[in-house]
């Protein structure tokens, strides 16, 4: 039996969770958050002082025009005039069985350079408005067509 005049011979009782933490921690926990707080809050102030447009944004692209086709075969370019916007692609598409090549009649200097095979094709940004006359290289006596750019 214990003698309730005797000191508990176990010794001291262990703190509980709220005994751990001292006041000095709990003013330094309070401290930190605080100063996190205010570290945001200058974030936050700073950058809506930022203009709108110099903040980062998605940007989309601006619609690309799609290209204007021409056919080539042994009848001669389909369609033998076009028309397109300044900045638009013509591409020519070789159709026929046989081979062709593009080459400007003009002062705009454009050409497949090669013969385009059966199935291949070019293509030509203009982007000066005007008209432009072009013919098949390897058929110098036939087809001849015409790009105007407005």
């Amino acid at each position: 039996m214990t003698d309730p005049t005797q000191p508990n011979q176990s010794g001291p009782t262990p703190p509980t969770g709220s005994e751990h933490s001292t006041p000095l921690a709990t003013k330094a926990l309070v401290v930190g958050i605080s100063i996190l707080l205010v570290v945001m809050a200058v974030v936050a102030v700073a950058y809506l002082a930022i203009k709108p447009s110099s903040r980062a944004t998605i940007a989309t692209a601006p619609a690309a025009i799609p290209p204007a086709a021409v056919s080539i075969s042994g009848m001669g370019f389909s369609p033998a005039t076009i028309s397109v916007k300044k900045g638009q692609a013509v591409v020519w598409v070789n159709t026929d069985s046989k081979p062709h090549q593009i080459a400007s009649l003009g002062s705009i200097h454009f050409s497949s350079v090669n013969a385009l095979n059966p199935n291949d094709s070019y293509s030509f940004v203009f982007d000066t408005p005007g008209s432009y006359t072009y013919h098949d290289a390897l058929a110098p006596t036939g087809a001849i067509g015409t790009v105007v750019v407005k």
